[in-house]
């Protein structure tokens, strides 16, 4: 799989804008004790210090919060059998995983947490591609949202995502040759899927949709041209959670 880095200056002037704020206007709302970024799911607090409870998710998430990126099913069950001594199946490991939003899915039986840069809520490609497109404030072509994804830390095969893409019943392909939202989709249609707690009712919601737009239409704007697009990546999103 290719290498997604960031060209230095586009990266001095990405750890500016993602700097957080200071106090009265943070911008994140980062562990006291390791400074990880926290979503809005993890307001129960970061396993970075041990378990909260020897139930399986606790475990699960002390492990994903050990890890420096995502990890498969498998890594994250054996971690939780060497440190714990406990024994958690793939099959109960990813069941857990799957349902619950301190999680945000980042490829075929991948899982990390907000600080990884995944978004919260898909646990598909097409919800993750949905996601990104119903966010976006114009349509995109399909290769931008291949290169957001990426650059977020997904892994997929390109082609995946195109065929998700083009079957997903909520999108459409323009004459132009760019894919958005159908026009006649609601935010409950988009939503269907998702684990975002509430859902439509989950106040964090239009949170997430506006600042992944705004994250997205700041990220496309340092994007090189399409020969030269794997020269540079969007760095992971960190969403500005003080309107909840």
């Amino acid at each position: 799989m290719t290498a997604y880095t960031l060209d230095s200056l586009v990266r001095e002037r990405y750890d500016a804008w993602r700097r957080p704020e200071p106090a009265g206007g943070q911008r994140e709302s980062p562990c006291s004790r390791c400074g990880a970024a926290l979503s809005p799911w993890e307001s129960d607090g970061c396993g970075c210090a041990g378990p909260a409870s020897p139930r399986n998710a606790d475990l699960l998430y002390t492990a994903a919060c050990t890890a420096g990126r995502p990890r498969t099913v498998a890594q994250l069950v054996r971690h939780v059998h060497e440190q714990y001594g406990k024994e958690v199946s793939t099959r109960t490991a990813s069941a857990f995983l799957y349902r619950d939003p301190r999680f945000c899915w980042a490829g075929p039986r991948r899982y990390g947490l907000y600080r990884h840069g995944p978004l919260p809520g898909p646990r598909t490609l097409e919800q993750a591609a949905r996601l990104t497109l119903h966010c976006a404030p114009r349509p995109l072509p399909l290769s931008t949202v291949v290169w957001w994804l990426r650059g977020l830390g997904y892994e997929f095969h390109e082609r995946s995502l195109r065929v998700c893409a083009h079957r997903s019943e909520w999108t459409q392909r323009l004459d132009d040759g760019r894919t958005g939202i159908r026009l006649d989709a609601t935010d409950r249609d988009l939503l269907c899927g998702l684990v975002l707690g509430q859902g439509l009712e989950d106040p964090r919601w239009p949170v997430l949709k506006r600042d992944i737009a705004k994250r997205l239409t700041t990220a496309t704007a340092f994007r090189p041209a399409e020969d030269t697009a794997d020269a540079c990546s969007p760095l992971s999103c960190r969403l500005d959670w003080s309107d909840v």
